[in-house]
């Protein structure tokens, strides 16, 4: 199957909240070269959540992660091509096919953004894999009953 070069990340879990005992201001700032980074490696990288539903929603998203990229910019982190991420970035109202969603649910906040290879290195579940270990668990359980 042919996976698409595109990472969806969650605004709220990565640009506004990202999870405590992380430091929430400084992986928010490491969010926007992060971002940068996976753009520079080829990727697509779409900005989706519970707000990409109406129009003022992601124009709301668009219009804060604008002031974060203003901000990485004025403490001068990569300030050129920063700027281009905002032009880079997708808001699509309906959840695009992904390669990797990197959102609470999908990939944990372990401190740390993972790096472009670690992104590529990434092995999607299908549904068949999910059906798969489903199948596999079931058959341990009922194995460790008799």
């Amino acid at each position: 199957m042919n996976t698409p070069r595109t990472v969806v990340v969650g605004f709220d879990n990565v640009f506004r909240k990202v999870p405590t005992p992380f430091g929430a201001s400084d992986a928010i700032l490491e969010a926007i070269p992060w971002v940068s980074r996976l753009l520079d490696g080829g990727w697509n990288v779409a900005v989706f959540d519970h707000h990409s539903a109406t129009r003022k929603g992601r124009e709301m998203m668009k219009h804060y992660i604008g002031g974060l990229v203003d901000l990485a910019v004025r403490i001068n982190l990569n300030a050129r091509r920063i700027l281009e991420v905002r032009k880079l970035l997708s808001y699509p109202k309906t959840m695009p096919r992904y390669h990797l969603m990197y959102y609470p649910r999908a990939w944990e906040f372990v401190g740390r953004y993972p790096s472009v290879q670690e992104v590529r290195d990434y092995l999607p579940w299908s549904g068949a894999e999910y059906k798969e270990l489903m199948a596999l668990m079931r058959r341990f359980e009922k194995e460790k009953m008799t």
